[in-house]
């Protein structure tokens, strides 16, 4: 496992209504090794989150 390549500074939005789905993407992304992760459960706390922290990649449900 450590040949796999570590992204310990990115910051990575995972925005869902499902408490299952983030739980499941969050765990996907943090093997990678990227460890800071932010959850927002709607599209106005997505926005919030979006536009005080700045994430590198965002992860957003196709219906939000």
């Amino acid at each position: 496992m450590s040949d796999l390549p570590q992204f310990p500074d990115l910051l990575v939005l995972i925005a869902d209504p499902s408490v299952h789905m983030r739980r499941i993407v969050r765990d996907v992304i943090s093997r990678s090794g990227i460890k800071r992760i932010l959850e927002a459960t709607d599209g106005a706390e997505a926005i919030e989150s979006f536009s005080t922290a700045y994430p590198d990649i965002c992860i957003i449900d196709w219906d939000m």
